[in-house]
């Protein structure tokens, strides 16, 4: 299982953690996918592929395509997986593009919404 893992930028906390890994044992992933080059959730996920030995692959800007190498390079992404998990704040619009992109793949995924409130962080699963 292919398992894609993007998401804002500021979901990088404790809990964003404990959630990938919940997925990646969950589903049995086998390998990740995720973007090389921002921090938050694609980090995150970089960081325990690493540390777990679990197969790596990135998915970098393509430059060449100016103004559409975040897109380009999310539909890549989207089209090498085989599940797609987003930890979204809510406010990113490069996660909410990406959320788009799958749902008109038809690619299965799920959508863990971050938000911080005055207790801390708080991830809820979203349908969409």
């Amino acid at each position: 299982m292919k398992l894609l893992i993007f998401g804002s930028r500021d979901a990088a906390n404790k809990d964003c953690q404990l959630e990938i890994e919940r997925d990646v044992v969950n589903l049995k992933a086998t390998e990740i996918l995720t973007a090389a080059e921002p921090s938050g959730a694609c980090e995150v996920a970089r960081d325990y592929a690493k540390a777990n030995g679990i197969p790596l692959t990135l998915f970098f800007k393509q430059r060449q395509r100016n103004a559409g190498m975040y897109h380009h390079r999310s539909v890549q992404a989207i089209d090498a997986c085989d599940y797609a998990i987003f930890l979204w704040n809510g406010d990113s619009k490069g996660t909410a593009n990406e959320i788009k992109i799958c749902q008109k793949a038809g690619k299965p995924y799920e959508v863990i919404s971050v938000s911080k409130d005055d207790d801390g962080w708080n991830l809820t699963e979203w349908d969409g």
